[in-house]
């Protein structure tokens, strides 16, 4: 996605900053694009899918992904898709047993929610 410059004077069409892809390709006509950087949806997404595989979570893995999702969410979607963060939550506290199918559910909803995503235009 990254279109990188080809000469040292010329500034890249899009670049990163802090888990997120700035897309400059259409500023003349007034349109910024920003999305999450793919390899932090892929780093998220690979982790769903050890835990939907495992069929179970623990604390520490829980307060992971719902840190990563909650950076994600916010930075990037806005409040779209905050319920996720919200879903992962009983499980950083050791409160909920999951049982196995809805912890997969949720997971594999959760990757498909982060995966449709489009960027955002402003």
């Amino acid at each position: 996605m990254q279109k990188r410059a080809t000469r040292p004077w010329d500034f890249a069409a899009a670049f990163d900053l802090l888990g997120v892809t700035f897309d400059l390709c259409s500023v003349p006509r007034g349109v910024l694009k920003i999305m999450n950087k793919e390899s932090r949806i892929d780093k998220i997404c690979s982790m769903l899918a050890d835990i939907e595989q495992t069929r179970s979570i623990n604390p520490a893995k829980a307060s992971e992904i719902q840190g990563l999702l909650n950076f994600a969410v916010r930075f990037y979607m806005g409040r779209g898709l905050k319920h996720l963060v919200s879903a992962f939550m009983p499980f950083t506290e050791g409160h909920k047993a999951a049982h196995a199918d809805e912890l997969v559910a949720l997971c594999a909803y959760a990757r498909t929610m982060l995966q449709s995503q489009r960027p955002r235009e402003s």
